[in-house]
């Protein structure tokens, strides 16, 4: 049996659709758990509506702990062999849970799909034509796996995953329950980094299916994209948090460059939707002051000191140099670049 585990915190208006997509799969042996953290719309009555009217589907209520508690709700609820994580915002196509189930995949312990936005959706999946549909890995490949992880890189050129985030991947509940894992409620971001580290770092096999199984809607106002006052302390507690855990697998030492580069493109994320942000009241004085505060915090010297300028995108790049450099005022106008190009990217 699989068990879907859905975190819900006002979303009704795509709720739905996010219900719907799991019960109209092809797979009938599943539970979908519906862990609702306080929403103060209407998501909690849709989901007991669903209940009401389907015994496959179980409601939990909690108050506002965070999806990461959330999650950890739903995994203490949860009675199948694998677990699958879905936000609620979202929707998987109708043969994702069939696939998990496949015979060929029952000796492994991870799957790994690929992601599609919401509105891809109609087109027809398209396979690599110079790779397999499914690709295996061995415990041999966790580093390189984590490594690819920590540098925001897919698994193979041209992919569509995430290897950061627990969605479009099945997961073992066996292995979730053996090693006592669990996303970290003490993180606002990247909980979700160091959940999938901890479980890759104990799988002895995995395969990824390059198929489009999760279907991704991109709200405007998501947290990837929109401003957050307290995005640096955030991303220093969980930068601090991710060296702790790569020390701790033993793995430090391998991935030590790999992890600058995460904390470089998080420095970016700080830049560009923290303190240079458009809908920040800061005045430009006390921004240049932030800056300075961020240059002189010892992580993040250590990472801007250990980059040799040749990693990432061309953007993350330019912006690195002039920090390094303490030109704060031409940062601040690649950022409003930056801002600019997103805002005509909505449109």
């Amino acid at each position: 049996m699989i068990s879907v585990i859905i975190p819900i915190y006002n979303t009704e208006r795509y709720l739905k659709r996010c219900i719907d997509s799991v019960l109209g799969s092809d797979y009938g042996e599943y539970e979908v758990i519906l862990v609702d953290d306080g929403s103060k719309d209407g998501s909690l009555e849709i989901c007991k509506g669903y209940a009401r009217r389907e015994p496959r589907v179980r409601v939990i209520e909690q108050g506002h702990r965070g999806v990461s508690e959330a999650r950890n709700r739903g995994i203490r609820e949860s009675r199948g062999d694998w677990i699958i994580f879905i936000d609620s915002d979202d929707f998987i196509s109708h043969d994702f849970l069939g696939m998990v189930e496949k015979k060929e995949y029952e000796d492994e312990e991870l799957l790994i799909f690929d992601f599609a936005s919401a509105s891809e959706k109609c087109r027809a999946p398209t396979m690599l034509p110079s790779y397999p549909p499914t690709v295996r890995y061995g415990e041999g490949d966790n580093l390189a796996i984590v490594e690819r992880l920590l540098r925001f890189r897919q698994l193979i050129k041209g992919g569509h995953t995430d290897l950061r985030s627990p969605c479009a991947k099945a997961y073992r509940r066996r292995v979730i329950e053996e090693y006592g894992l669990r996303f970290l409620t003490e993180l606002t971001v990247g909980e979700d980094q160091i959940f999938h580290i901890s479980y890759q770092m104990r799988t002895k096999r995995c395969a990824y299916i390059m198929k489009p199984v999760y279907y991704v809607e991109t709200r405007p106002d998501s947290t990837t994209r929109s401003f957050r006052e307290g995005i640096m302390e955030e991303n220093l507690l969980f930068g601090n948090c991710l060296k702790d855990i790569l020390d701790k697998e033993g793995c430090l030492p391998a991935l030590e460059e790999a992890y600058y580069d995460s904390v470089l493109a998080n420095m970016k994320g700080i830049l560009v939707l923290g303190i240079f942000h458009p809908a920040s009241s800061r005045t430009y004085k006390e921004n240049l002051l932030l800056c300075q505060h961020m240059y002189d915090i010892p992580l993040f010297q250590r990472a801007v000191g250990q980059y040799n300028g040749k990693t990432g995108e061309m953007s993350r790049r330019i912006l690195l140099f002039f920090f390094r450099q303490k030109g704060f005022y031409i940062v601040r106008w690649i950022c409003r670049l930056g801002h600019i190009r997103m805002k005509w990217r909505k449109r």
